[in-house]
């Protein structure tokens, strides 16, 4: 579950935003997924099990963070993925929470939804984390294993722009990659993001 410390960030970020945003549909096709040819849903979620790094930030409250990874798991016969996040907190430590993905509608394989596990009912009714909008916006191209993809949270009281998740396998993403992730966010009109190290990366927030 999430800790206290968790909790107070998540309910700082809420006060301090003060707005609503309905969130933000991505206006260009997600790149690469049509080059997957998958026919569900269902066949992404199996690609995305296993263990992530995620690599980006666009929200203030996260700055300062490291070591941000998911363990992500196929369950109810591989219709939702759950997600088991960990990351580094300044003068916190190591924080956890748990999140599910799954499909309102599998034949829309880009248009997923967030639900939070860590949080109790009327929590995620208030930060509207009970059914969050997330958006597929870029995958890396066949063949398999997928070695990254970038996932966009629809903005809610939490995250009024949006969380954005650059997925990478390893915790660094090569330049090259990099620079297509940073072109296809920049196309969907999302705020460009500051990479999160890890330890023993050597990268540095910037």
């Amino acid at each position: 579950v999430c800790s206290t410390a968790a909790f107070a960030a998540l309910l700082l970020a809420r006060l301090a935003s003060c707005q609503e945003c309905g969130g933000r549909a991505s206006p260009i096709e997600t790149l690469h997924l049509r080059e997957w040819n998958l026919s569900s849903g269902v066949e992404l979620l199996h690609m995305l099990e296993g263990h992530w790094y995620v690599v980006s930030s666009i929200n203030w409250f996260e700055k300062g963070w490291s070591c941000f990874e998911g363990d992500f798991k196929r369950v109810a016969n591989g219709s939702q993925v759950t997600c088991s996040w960990s990351f580094t907190v300044p003068f916190v430590g190591r924080q956890r929470m748990t999140d599910q993905l799954s499909y309102p509608n599998a034949t829309k394989v880009d248009s997923l939804s967030l639900r939070s596990l860590s949080m109790p009912e009327w929590l995620r009714k208030l930060l509207d984390e009970e059914q969050r909008g997330v958006r597929v916006i870029a995958v890396s191209p066949p063949p398999r294993p997928l070695e990254w993809a970038v996932l966009f949270d629809c903005a809610n009281w939490v995250t009024p722009t949006g969380e954005l998740f650059v997925l990478s396998r390893t915790p660094i993403l090569p330049d090259d990659h990099l620079e297509s992730v940073r072109r296809v966010v920049r196309d969907n009109s999302i705020s460009d993001f500051r990479i999160l190290p890890c330890s023993g990366s050597g990268l540095l927030v910037v």
